[in-house]
């Protein structure tokens, strides 16, 4: 599964993330109860869909279409003061490293590899820093029709 390749890529390629990556049920149950994590630093891995990149083509009882898949990278990072300002001089060698783990990189069987689409800022307050990194990978559907 692409979510465990990731999150074994993470955990052995960002020190600070290891055993700290989980899954956006993980997020999810956590935002359900109004938390936040209890911890310094965390990731969660989300799922952000897939896209066609171009037609299928369905011939010899196979479906086949190339798509775009894309998966977000959640960073959760507390704070010295209370807006979290500090936060974000510390987190640019993190935000550098979790690139630098996946882009270019592919988890066995894929078709393409990762790369960069994107990062953001989402939350900056109350001493906890809320970072997202959005990548994306190239991929083919090949359905038996």
């Amino acid at each position: 599964m692409l979510f465990d390749a990731v999150k074994t890529r993470l955990e052995a390629r960002v020190p600070a993330l290891n055993h700290r990556v989980e899954a956006a049920a993980g997020l999810s149950t956590l935002i359900a109860r109004g938390g936040v994590p209890d911890v310094e630093l965390a990731a969660y891995l989300t799922p952000l869909g897939m896209v066609p990149r171009g037609a299928a083509s369905v011939s010899a009882g196979s479906y086949v279409q190339s798509v775009r898949d894309s998966i977000g990278v959640v960073l959760f990072a507390r704070a010295g003061s209370r807006t979290g300002d500090d936060a974000l001089d510390d987190i640019e060698g993190l935000l550098t490293s979790v690139i630098g783990a996946l882009a270019g990189w592919a988890p066995s069987g894929q078709s393409g590899v990762f790369t960069f689409a994107r990062s953001r800022l989402l939350s900056c307050s109350a001493g906890l820093l809320i970072y997202q990194i959005d990548f994306e990978i190239d991929d083919q559907l090949r359905i038996a029709t």
